[in-house]
C-alpha cells in the first residue's frame, strides 16, 4: 500500500485540488481514477470552505489493491465537526457504483474502486464464472462429497463425474480420515486421484473448521498448507477459504488462491440461529475478500431458519447483483444442498 501526506494548508478549493492531483500522479493513479476523484473532491472542499473558510485542511491520498482514497480532514478553529454533505454528493454516493463516501467527525473521505467505470460495468453485469470451458451461473447446483474413507470418496466422485445436474462438486476434505497426513505422500495421492476420478468436473477444495461446523479444529497455518495442496498441484479448480475471526490470515489466503490462478469462494457458515439482516451483514463483510464468490450456510432445522437464510440473500444481491453467492441449506445430519445465486 502506498500512502501521501500532504502538509495542511487554508481552505482552497483550487490549490487543494492541485495538491490532490500532485499526489494522485506520485501514486501512479490512473488519469480516468484521478480525474474521477478530483470531480468529487472538489464538490466536498467547496462544501468545506462554505462552511469554514478560515479553517485547514489536511489531505492524505492513499492507493491499494482494493482501489485509491482521497481523505480530507477539516480543521476549524475548535475542531468543528465536519458540514454535512450536499444532498447532491449524498445522492452521487447512491447513484455510482463508483464511488463511495464515508463520513465521520471531522472527516470527509472519497473512495474510488480500482477498477475503471468499463470495468465496474463488466463485472457488475457478469452473472457467471468461467472455469476451463464449464461455467458457473446463479440457478446452478454443487454436489458435495462427505465420504470418510478413500474408497468412498472415490466411488463417490465417480459417481458424480458425469452427473449434468451438478455445475461443480466440493470435497469436503475435513471429514476425510487422513487429511492430517499433510508430511507423508497420503494426502497428496487422494487429491490427485480425486482431480482423475472426477474427470473435468469443477472441483470445490473445502477445509471447514470445526468452528463453524467443521469435523476438525485447525490452525490458520495449517489450513493454509491443506490449501496448498490443492493450489500447487493443480487439481482445485475452486478454492473454499473459511471467513472466521483470524481475517488477516483469511485474506492471507484468498491472495495465495488468486496466486496460484484459482478461483476462491469465501465462506461462512453457522448452527445458530438467524436473521435475514445477520446474513447480509456477514456477506457484506465477506466482500473484503476480494473473492469471486461467497458462500453462507445454515443448519435449517426448521422453515423460519431457512427463510431467513434466503431473505438475507435476497437482500444482498438486490445491492451486490454481480457478486454469485452460494446458499447451502445444512440439515442435522449434516449433510448439504448448495445453490448458486
Amino acid at each position: 500500500m502506498d500512502k501521501l501526506n500532504i502538509s495542511t494548508f487554508p481552505g482552497c478549493v483550487e490549490k487543494t485540488l492541485e495538491y490532490i492531483k500532485t499526489a494522485l500522479k506520485a501514486l501512479h493513479v490512473s488519469a480516468a481514477d484521478s480525474e474521477a476523484l478530483l470531480g468529487s473532491a472538489g464538490e466536498i472542499i467547496s462544501a468545506i470552505c462554505a462552511a469554514d473558510a478560515n479553517g485547514s485542511v489536511i489531505v492524505s491520498a492513499e492507493k491499494s489493491a482494493k482501489g485509491c482514497c482521497v481523505q480530507f480532514m477539516h480543521l476549524g478553529a475548535l475542531f468543528n465537526p465536519c458540514p454535512k454533505a450536499p444532498d447532491s454528493i449524498t445522492q452521487k454516493c447512491m447513484d455510482e457504483i463508483s464511488f463511495e463516501f464515508k463520513y465521520g467527525r471531522n472527516v470527509l473521505s472519497v473512495f474510488r474502486r480500482a477498477n475503471s467505470d468499463k470495468n465496474i460495468q463488466e463485472v457488475k453485469e457478469m452473472k457467471e464464472i468461467q472455469i476451463r470451458n464449464h461455467s458457473i451461473k446463479p440457478g446452478d447446483k454443487i454436489a458435495v462429497i462427505n465420504e470418510h474413507s478413500k474408497v468412498d470418496i472415490l466411488a463417490r466422485a465417480e459417481a458424480l463425474a458425469n452427473d449434468d445436474s451438478f455445475a461443480a462438486v466440493e470435497w469436503r476434505i475435513d471429514n476425510y480420515d487422513d487429511v492430517f497426513e499433510i508430511r507423508f505422500v497420503i494426502m497428496p495421492e487422494t487429491i490427485a486421484e480425486v482431480r482423475k476420478a472426477l474427470g473435468d468436473k469443477v472441483l470445490m477444495y473445502t477445509f471447514r473448521d470445526k468452528r463453524i461446523g467443521g469435523a476438525h479444529p485447525t490452525t490458520c497455518m495449517y489450513h493454509s498448507r491443506l490449501n496448498n495442496l490443492a493450489i500447487d498441484s493443480g487439481a482445485g479448480d475452486i478454492i473454499t477459504v473459511e471467513w472466521y475471526d483470524e481475517l488477516d490470515a483469511a485474506i492471507s489466503n484468498v491472495e495465495n488462491a488468486h496466486k496460484g490462478g484459482k478461483v476462491v469462494v469465501a465462506s461462512w457458515c453457522t448452527d445458530g440461529k438467524l436473521c435475514a439482516e445477520c446474513v447480509q451483514h456477514k456477506l457484506e463483510e465477506m466482500l473484503e475478500s476480494q473473492a469471486e464468490m461467497l458462500e453462507l450456510g445454515a443448519v435449517c432445522a426448521d422453515e423460519e431458519t431457512k427463510a431467513s437464510l434466503d431473505a438475507g440473500i435476497a437482500a444482498f444481491k438486490a445491492k451486490h447483483a454481480d457478486v454469485l453467492v452460494i446458499r447451502s441449506v445444512i440439515t442435522a445430519d449434516g449433510s448439504e444442498e448448495k445453490t448458486v445465486f
